[in-house]
C-alpha cells in the first residue's frame, strides 16, 4: 500500500480526486502529465483499492475509495503525538513573541451619551506566518537569504522538527514565511504538483522588479521568466532551488 503512494504522481492523483470526480484528460491538463502515465497510475491505483471508476456517456470518472486511505490514517495515528509536540512548540514561541513586544498604551475612555466605549478598541486579525514547502531547509535558508535578500527571523528545533522562518528585512516583525520541511505526504504532492504545472509557490512584490531580477540573477538564480509584462503588472519567475517557483510581481501602478 506504501508502495503505491510514495510515488509522488499517485499522491497528486489522489489529491484531486479529493474535490471532484475527474476523466483521465481533466487529469492530464490539471496535472501536465502525458495520457499514458496517467492511464498507467490510475491503473496502479485502481488495482491496489486507491479509486474505482464510473462510466457517464462518452468519459470514465474516477473517484476516491476511503478504506485503504483510513488504514493508512490509522498506522499513522501513533506518530500523531510527535505532531502535537510540533503545534505545542509552535504556540511557545508566539508566546515568547507576544511577552516581548511592547505594551501600548490604553486609549483613554470616552463616554457619549448613556453609552460609553469600551476602554481599548480589540485587536484586528492579521497574518503573521505564511508558509512555503521546501525540500532543504539549509539550503532554503541560505536560498531566501544570500540570494533573495530576506532576514532569518526564527530557528529554533524540537526532536527532529524545525521551526524556520524569514522575514523582510526592512518589516522584522511584519509577516514571516516559514521554510517548511516537505516531510509530509500530502506537502510533498502539493510542492510536486504546483511545479509541474508552472504555478508559483510563492509571490513576492516588489517596486522594481527589474533591477531585482538583475540583482538576484548576479547572485546565481536561474529564472525561468523574465520580467514580462501582463496585465496590470510585471512578472518575473525563479527557481528557488528547493522544489518551487517563485513569483516576482511589480504592479502596474508601481511601474517606472
Amino acid at each position: 500500500m506504501f508502495e503505491v503512494i510514495a510515488e509522488p504522481n499517485r499522491r497528486a492523483i489522489l489529491s484531486l480526486l479529493l474535490s471532484s470526480q475527474p476523466s483521465v484528460g481533466e487529469i492530464e491538463r490539471q496535472l501536465g502529465l502525458p495520457q499514458p502515465t496517467v492511464s498507467k497510475h490510475l491503473r496502479v491505483l485502481r488495482e491496489a483499492g486507491f479509486l474505482e471508476s464510473t462510466v457517464d456517456a462518452q468519459r470514465r470518472l474516477y473517484r476516491l475509495k476511503l478504506e485503504p486511505l483510513q488504514e493508512v490514517d490509522a498506522w499513522q495515528a501513533p506518530f500523531r503525538q510527535f505532531w502535537s509536540a510540533h503545534v505545542d512548540a509552535l504556540e511557545r514561541h508566539f508566546d515568547r513573541m507576544d511577552q516581548s513586544a511592547p505594551t501600548k498604551r490604553k486609549a483613554r475612555r470616552t463616554v457619549r451619551g448613556p453609552n460609553r466605549e469600551p476602554a481599548h478598541k480589540e485587536k484586528e486579525m492579521k497574518i503573521k506566518v505564511t508558509r512555503v514547502y521546501v525540500d532543504d531547509q539549509d539550503k532554503a535558508l541560505r536560498f531566501y537569504t544570500e540570494v533573495l535578500g530576506f532576514a532569518k527571523k526564527t530557528d529554533f528545533s524540537q526532536g527532529p522538527f524545525r521551526w524556520l522562518t524569514v522575514a523582510a528585512p526592512e518589516e522584522p516583525d511584519g509577516t514571516e514565511l516559514q521554510l517548511a520541511l516537505n516531510d509530509n505526504p500530502a506537502a510533498k504532492a502539493y510542492q510536486q504538483a504546483m511545479f509541474q504545472q508552472g504555478q508559483p509557490g510563492a509571490m513576492f512584490y516588489t517596486d522594481n522588479v527589474k533591477g531585482d531580477y538583475e540583482r538576484i540573477k548576479a547572485r546565481g538564480a536561474e529564472f525561468t521568466m523574465p520580467p514580462t509584462d501582463v496585465t496590470g503588472s510585471t512578472i518575473a519567475m525563479l527557481n528557488d532551488t528547493c522544489g518551487n517557483l517563485i513569483q516576482l510581481t511589480q504592479l502596474a501602478r508601481y511601474s517606472r
